[in-house]
């Protein structure tokens, strides 16, 4: 996804919902406590906050348009302005977390009801409007129910030399994951389903 420009791209017939994860792991983020945020979507990434840039990404692709964030905790959420503030427009509203990543996203998505969809997660400060389209794009072309992205390792270390991602390993090479899922029809709840079974 380094590379995110497409030579053929299509705008899409009709924009994909999202869902933002934002749900914190017990015992809170580690970085959050560090830094002294609540959370760690507010934790700052060169003079922005994580969650900030992903709604930035959001609203600057061709791809997607109405969402649903799904957390953090509705304390942190009345506690904090900025949080308020990135809501106010009133294109992503705010829904409480579930048990976990999976268990959120079924919820969210049912709630929508609205398919194809989009999923990330709210600490995502690296993606961009054009990451998106990049793999909505692939992924609204592909035969399937539910689509993960991944990115070949080479990208990831060549764009990013200093960060350190976890490697998955297949026949044609490593690649990392990259937040990015796309649930195509209500038949791709199946893998969330499973994925919340194994949380």
């Amino acid at each position: 996804m380094a590379n995110a420009t497409l030579p053929d791209e299509k705008l899409p017939d009709a924009k994909l919902a999202f869902v933002v994860l934002a749900g914190e792991r017990p015992g809170g983020s580690p970085l959050a406590l560090a830094m002294g945020v609540a959370a760690g979507v507010l934790v700052d990434v060169a003079g922005q906050t994580a969650i900030e840039r992903v709604f930035a990404a959001l609203r600057a692709s061709t791809f997607t348009a109405n969402g649903v964030l799904c957390g953090p905790l509705q304390s942190i959420v009345a506690d904090s302005t900025h949080l308020q503030a990135l809501l106010a427009p009133g294109d992503i509203r705010w829904l409480a977390p579930a048990t976990g990543p999976a268990a959120s996203a079924v919820s969210a998505l049912e709630q929508q009801g609205s398919y194809p969809a989009l999923i990330t997660t709210a600490d995502h400060a690296l993606l961009t409007g054009a990451m998106i389209d990049a793999f909505c794009q692939r992924a609204l072309a592909q035969d399937a129910d539910f689509v993960v992205g991944l990115v070949p390792y080479d990208c990831v270390r060549t764009a990013f030399p200093e960060s350190k991602r976890t490697v998955l390993r297949f026949s044609d090479g490593g690649y990392c994951g990259s937040n990015l899922f796309c649930v195509r029809s209500e038949r791709g709840l199946k893998a969330l389903l499973f994925w919340r079974q194994v949380e």
